[in-house]
């Protein structure tokens, strides 16, 4: 990885490249994934219908692609969770950042489940839901993880 910086616009801190997302509107400006997760959640705080609305149009592609049904879940299910969330995942707390490489779209916060008994338990972002697939659902093993990071940290 090289160690090319950018300076986020808002803040006027010094990011990793990694960091910062396609520059907006000019080549020379960029806004830090901090900055810009928080002005997506503002406007989806202030614009929560329009949001809602937006996303009820295509509500059964949108049921089909995330299995809501096989969860017991509505559609509106879903989006009270997540406006409950504020509309970031249940464990990391930020908005979702991972890109759907095949229709180069945000992915939606993955509905997590407990595989023995398909019980829901929120609403997860890709890097926590898989982390904890990862980890076998095992609070052993993330109990072994954690005290690993406090001492190695």
């Amino acid at each position: 990885m090289s160690d090319i910086v950018k300076v986020c616009k808002v803040h006027g801190e010094l990011k990793l490249l990694d960091c910062v997302p396609r520059p907006m509107k000019t080549k020379m400006s960029y806004k830090c994934r901090l900055c810009k997760n928080e002005k997506s959640k503002e406007y989806k705080k202030k614009n929560a219908d329009a949001v809602l609305n937006s996303h009820k149009i295509y509500n059964e592609k949108f049921s089909k692609r995330n299995n809501l049904k096989k969860y017991g879940l509505t559609v509106e299910d879903y989006y009270e969770m997540l406006r409950v969330q504020n509309y970031a995942c249940y464990i990391c707390k930020l908005p979702e950042t991972t890109i759907n490489s095949k229709y180069k779209k945000l992915h939606d916060l993955g509905v997590d489940h407990c595989h023995k008994t398909n019980k829901v338990r929120g609403l997860l972002c890709q890097k926590c839901n898989r982390g904890l697939g990862y980890f076998n659902d095992s609070i052993e093993i993330l109990k072994s993880a954690i005290i690993y990071l406090q001492v190695n940290g």
